[in-house]
């Protein structure tokens, strides 16, 4: 059975840092709920909290994750980047580049991130990352949560997200091994975010999104905004072109609609 036990992710999980401790909840509330309070009594760097299913899950601002029983990776880590305050971005950089590039490589789907915080096949949500931060003049900690709907069946949605979700199974036709998908994710992650400890960070996020230089319509706390998608900074923040020429970065916001130019 594929149950998301620790010993079932170890088995075959190569990793330096990431994974090296696991804690595992049949049920929990959010796995970033307890995340947090893991790492406010002192969790080491790399801990991993994983579930088997969420009664709280939680998206970006304030939304539900749904997370039907054993059907999704619902996961989180406990990490202590030594880097500038204004790139903890990076860390949601880094989660999309992970589950994107392993969607790519075991499964064979054509997925894409979309900004800032969503990886999507066929314009349909699959997966979506949460990062939550302590700041106490300088990063204290760090959880990167991430959702992934692996075998969840399109009759497990509810009616009105139906339309604009989807997960891997749908999309591939088959059952797949949460484990095994997990374990790509861990292996990209702690690869770019090893790298990024050493300073060391590719633009590579632009060649996994399918944005750039679309024409977009993004939700922010000043408003809707549109322009044309043209580079994400080191910071993870969205530079687009206004109907007027100018250059916005955009820090935080939700990408409402696409048009590709």
């Amino acid at each position: 059975m594929d149950l998301m036990t620790p010993d079932n992710i170890k088995h075959g999980l190569y990793t330096r840092v990431l994974g090296k401790e696991i804690i595992y909840y049949t049920k929990t509330t959010s796995t970033n709920d307890m995340a947090i309070q893991l790492a406010e009594n002192g969790a080491e760097e790399g801990t991993l909290i994983v579930a088997e299913e969420q009664t709280s899950g939680k998206g970006r601002r304030g939304r539900s994750w749904l997370s039907p029983e054993r059907s999704s990776i619902l996961a989180s880590l406990i990490l202590h980047p030594d880097v500038d305050i204004k790139k903890a971005g990076i860390i949601t950089m880094i989660s999309g580049i992970a589950i994107t590039k392993s969607i790519r490589d075991l499964v064979q789907l054509p997925a894409f991130i979309k900004w800032s915080n969503d990886v999507v096949i066929n314009n349909r949500k699959v997966s979506g990352i949460l990062v939550e931060a302590k700041i106490e003049k300088k990063i204290k900690f760090i959880v990167a949560g991430i959702g992934v709907n692996v075998n969840t069946s399109k009759d497990q949605f509810p009616t009105e997200i139906r339309e604009i979700a989807t997960s891997l199974s749908i999309e591939s036709g088959r059952n797949l091994s949460r484990i095994y998908l997990l374990q790509e994710i861990l292996k990209q992650f702690e690869y770019r975010y090893l790298r990024l400890k050493d300073n060391d960070f590719s633009d590579e996020w632009k060649s996994l999104s399918n944005m750039m230089g679309s024409y977009i319509e993004i939700n922010t706390s000043d408003g809707m905004i549109s322009g044309t998608a043209m580079d994400v900074d080191d910071t993870g923040a969205l530079m687009i072109r206004l109907d007027t020429g100018q250059i916005r970065r955009i820090v935080s916001g939700e990408v409402s609609s696409q048009m590709i130019l």
